[in-house]
């Protein structure tokens, strides 16, 4: 008896079958997470702001404490407000944070869906599609890096974008551009070791 194709085996099937279909659902998705990650980016913004205000707010309020006794009351109003205003960035700071775990969660959806969907490198408009793809991950990995405040460091999932466009070059004869991404691939994952040591 032959066994029944697995959702995996089928969904791989369809997308071969209706390759155009697949890269547009691909596309889209991309588009979505960039819009994702630009929302992400501006609650961040509005963070940063939020806190600068409150940290101005709060050294206010000091400041007229200490001058004025007869002023008391104005500076624990303010101490209130600076306390409200700091639990409302607080609320935002969190949503900012769970937006950036989704965007995270969309970009490794993509670069998963790009090593199962994408795997023949025969196809050159696959090759292409899956190269573009690839790029645009790794850029919104280094914003989300920068936007966390880790621009000194390497991450592993920028490692496994820079080995899959090792790969592409290879595979489609482009030499120097493969050597130079095998070198980064290597840097990253060296700098990875070195700053984490062996898992």
């Amino acid at each position: 008896l032959a066994r029944p194709p697995s959702r995996f085996e089928r969904a791989t099937k369809w997308v071969q079958r209706n390759r155009v279909q697949a890269q547009t659902l691909v596309a889209s998705s991309a588009v979505a997470l960039i819009l994702l990650l630009a929302s992400a980016a501006y609650y961040t913004q509005q963070v940063r702001k939020a806190n600068a205000d409150l940290a101005q707010q709060s050294a206010e309020a000091s400041r007229q404490r200490d001058l004025a006794q007869e002023r008391g009351e104005e500076a624990e109003t303010q101490r209130r407000l600076a306390e409200e205003r700091g639990r409302e960035t607080a609320s935002q700071r969190d949503l900012a944070q769970e937006r950036e775990k989704v965007a995270e969660a969309a970009l490794e959806d993509i670069i998963r869906g790009a090593q199962e969907h994408f795997d023949d490198l025969s196809d050159p408009s696959a090759r292409a599609f899956r190269a573009w793809l690839l790029e645009r991950v790794l850029g919104h990995l280094r914003k989300l890096h920068e936007l966390r405040g880790q621009t000194e460091g390497a991450t592993m999932k920028q490692g496994v974008v820079y080995e899959q466009l090792t790969r592409l070059s290879a595979a489609t004869g482009n030499w120097k551009d493969a050597r130079e991404l095998g070198e980064k691939t290597q840097t990253i994952f060296r700098e990875i070791l070195e700053r984490d040591g062996p898992s």
